[in-house]
């Protein structure tokens, strides 16, 4: 197994996912609020929400497939990498 595949399975990189999924949530949440004119007490809950998951969902599957490809890590671009070895959090498995 590659590098970049071992990555995946540390703690460090769920932890990165699992916040830009969280961003990627809340940013859309916001979004479709705005688009309801923020009637907070008539606004479709269910469709919003929904919708907000499905892009956090979507984002998490972007991160695994970026981990793929590029420097090891949830980011496609190279700006930030996560290291399976030396400088990786405590919790993260050591191969």
């Amino acid at each position: 197994m590659s590098r970049n595949h071992s990555v995946i399975w540390t703690a460090t990189f769920w932890r990165a996912v699992f916040e830009r999924s969280l961003a990627a949530f809340a940013t859309t949440l916001c979004s479709t609020l705005a688009g309801d004119a923020t009637d907070l007490l008539h606004t479709t809950w269910r469709t919003n929400i929904s919708v907000a998951a499905m892009s956090g969902l979507l984002m998490a599957l972007s991160c695994v497939a970026g981990a793929a490809v590029g420097t090891p890590g949830p980011g496609w671009g190279g700006a930030e990498s996560i290291s399976s070895g030396e400088g990786a959090d405590k919790g993260d498995a050591q191969h």
